[in-house]
């Protein structure tokens, strides 16, 4: 007696198939790990842009009539609500308001040297583009509307006031941005 073999047909994927599966996923995934990180640094500069502007609107409010007034330290600043919740920004670094005149004043922005040299220099460009100047570099303009953006910007507390997006890159050389500053007027 002959026994018959049958070929039995199996079911199921073979490795090759399992691998391009499993390729063409971690592809996808990678995808949107960059577009999730992207949209989070838009929602860090946008925060951030918010801040500024509510910063200068609660200086506004403090020494709306009295330009004379003493200008308060970092920590007062907090306890007088001039600053957001600590004091401290989307990244990590400190807002500052400093008085360089009587009739303005500048909220700096400082980020930690954790950010690497690449985003740094994104997120200052992003902030200094997203917060249009009302003056050109080395114009200070006297009487801007009350409430009105920032008259002159800095990048590593030099000021780009004015300048072309490659300009302010050329600024940076190979240094990385630590601080973005913008100046008011009260």
């Amino acid at each position: 007696m002959k026994k018959r073999i049958e070929n039995k047909k199996t079911t199921g994927f073979t490795l090759t198939e399992m691998a391009i599966v499993v390729l063409v996923v971690g592809i996808v995934l990678g995808a949107i790990w960059v577009a999730a990180g992207h949209v989070h640094t838009k929602t860090q500069i946008t925060q951030t842009i918010n801040d500024i502007s509510q910063i200068a609107k609660n200086v506004r409010g403090v020494y709306a009539g009295f330009p004379n007034a003493p200008r308060p330290k970092r920590a007062k600043q907090i306890a007088l609500d001039i600053l957001p919740t600590s004091g401290i920004n989307a990244w990590g670094g400190d807002y500052e308001v400093t008085w360089p005149v009587k009739t303005a004043f500048s909220v700096l922005l400082t980020f930690p040297a954790t950010l690497d040299v690449v985003s740094s220099r994104e997120v200052c460009l992003d902030l200094v583009t997203r917060i249009p100047a009302t003056g050109k570099a080395g114009e200070y303009k006297r009487n801007p509307a009350q409430g009105g953006g920032p008259v002159r910007v800095f990048l590593n507390k030099k000021e780009v006031t004015g300048m072309s997006v490659g300009q302010m890159m050329n600024s940076f050389g190979s240094n990385r941005c630590s601080s973005v500053g913008f100046r008011f007027m009260l």
